[in-house]
């Protein structure tokens, strides 16, 4: 019988788990990525955040997105700020930045498998402050978020309604493309007092973050047909 050709694993990637997978060159151009955020958010004279995977005292019933895991010491997060705002106790004027992971269900995967991720990387970028310091640092970080990703593939920022806390707070999301083929890429949400009061603190809180993995999908998915 002849050979079975198999797929080069010097650039390969795969959604099939939930995830991507990436070796060789892709897995190199998500690095590269990683480096870049990391590098471009350190004009704001960041925090430095590493940030856990699992949060506290998360009910299981918290959000329709969330995974229902066997830990025992947390739950898994479906947003990446979560488990930062559960342990937080200074209310100091501060933009904090890192990496982590946020776990969701996502029915909608079996319509595009290689974008609707359940698991996925997220560079996070926390504001948290008296009201003015929030508005201020996220209107700012905000607007240079957008330059940073304008960089790599044309989008834009729009009101969304689809907040990851049950509680009304004002999101948006820098999305790419249009209709059926929008990607979200990053996002930005206004906490307002939620946080901070939840642990007894006077102030405000915002967060912004980057789907590395949406992002990589969008610069193969846009960037060619925005050449042409």
């Amino acid at each position: 019988m002849p050979e079975i050709a198999l797929p080069s694993m010097s650039n390969y990637q795969s959604t099939q788990s939930g995830g991507l997978l990436a070796v060789g060159q892709s897995a190199q151009r998500l690095q590269e990525i990683c480096r870049n955020i990391d590098t471009f958010w350190q004009q704001w004279s960041v925090t430095p955040l590493w940030l856990s995977p699992l949060r506290l005292g998360a009910s299981e019933t918290e959000h329709p997105q969330q995974v229902i895991s066997a830990h025992t010491g947390g739950k898994l997060a479906h947003a990446a700020c979560l488990p930062f705002f559960d342990e937080l106790n200074d209310n100091t004027p501060t933009i904090y930045a890192g990496f982590n992971t946020a776990h969701r269900l996502e029915p909608l995967r079996p319509l595009d498998p290689t974008s609707r991720f359940e698991c996925f990387h997220v560079a996070e970028v926390i504001i948290v402050g008296d009201k003015a310091f929030c508005e201020q640092s996220y209107q700012m970080v905000r607007d240079e978020l957008g330059t940073f990703l304008e960089g790599y593939v044309a989008g834009r920022w729009h009101r969304s309604n689809d907040s990851f806390m049950n509680e009304m707070t004002t999101k948006e999301e820098w999305v790419v493309g249009s209709g059926a083929y929008t990607l979200a890429v990053a996002s930005g949400n206004d906490h307002g007092q939620h946080f901070l009061g939840r642990r007894g603190l006077a102030g405000e809180s915002r967060c912004l973050g980057i789907g590395i993995e949406r992002l990589f999908t969008a610069i193969q998915r846009f960037a060619k047909t925005q050449e042409n």
